[in-house]
């Protein structure tokens, strides 16, 4: 086999090409400090945060209803309650969400996503991080 040599900035484009062809929304989220980091968001409803506990109270307020169908608001904001997610990760998950789907707002219509949400193995020192992701899937 030959080894073939590729800069930085291909993997870094093609990294990014595999992510934007699989998520219409990746984010990771600090549940000790609160920091929320966009990673990749097509939809621009939902993504302005600086920490968790703004996107907490954004759902709190039932203003979820601008980013996911009502039908599923309820739910959805269950699921990305930091304390719970923060309960499940000390009692030992690791997977916290798996294939949860609901209808997206996407500009003036919905799409069905998938919801998944992973804890990372080990915290790191600056606390536990959490990876969001959400992608499009058949109704």
């Amino acid at each position: 086999m030959k080894e073939v040599s590729l800069d930085k900035q291909y993997y870094k484009e093609h990294i990014q090409n595999i992510l934007y062809d699989n998520y219409v929304k990746l984010a990771l989220v600090n549940i000790d400090t609160g920091e929320y980091v966009s990673v990749i968001s097509v939809d621009k409803n939902a993504d302005n945060y600086k920490s968790t506990s703004d996107v907490s109270s954004y759902f709190k307020d039932n203003k979820g209803l601008d980013c996911c169908h009502p039908d599923e608001v309820r739910e959805f904001a269950y699921m990305c309650d930091m304390k719970h997610v923060k309960a499940l990760i000390e009692a030992g998950a690791r997977s916290i969400v798996r294939n949860f789907r609901f209808r997206l707002r996407l500009g003036e219509d919905y799409e069905w996503v998938s919801m998944d949400i992973e804890a990372e193995k080990e915290p790191r020192e600056d606390g536990q991080w959490v990876v969001f992701g959400m992608r499009a899937v058949e109704p």
